[in-house]
């Protein structure tokens, strides 16, 4: 098994096990951290193997990719201006429902995700 698998194995085996933290916390801290380290694909693999484990709490997880993306792949890592970032959802109000539509479909979600970064870029000229 390789690294990304146990995080993943991990983070799902470890839904609901820990009374004092909510019971998707482990999932969510690791797409934090996949966004952090740009492993973008990885995040939408992450997702889709806790959906299918866990398809009671998929919801409240999907509901939350869009802000990790933004906040902590875009904004974070890429560092690209809030202001741009900004710009683009206002001009894309659509951004948070396409991130949802591709996310089990890692290689069309790395596509959006990279897509976005690109359209940013060029606001910021």
């Amino acid at each position: 098994m390789e690294e990304i698998d146990l995080r993943i194995a991990g983070a799902i085996a470890a839904q609901g096990r820990r009374q004092d933290q909510a019971p998707s916390a482990e999932i969510l801290t690791l797409l934090s951290e996949l966004a952090d380290e740009g492993r973008i694909a990885d995040l939408s693999i992450a997702f889709s193997a806790f959906a299918r484990a866990h398809p009671a709490n998929a919801p409240h997880v999907l509901g939350q990719i869009a802000a990790k993306v933004v906040n902590r792949y875009y904004y974070l890592r890429l560092k690209l201006p809030r202001k741009a970032i900004e710009r683009w959802q206002i001009d894309h109000p659509d951004w948070a429902d396409t991130f949802r539509d591709h996310i089990n479909d890692s290689s069309g979600f790395v596509a959006v995700v990279e897509n976005g970064a690109a359209l940013i870029r060029r606001l910021d000229r």
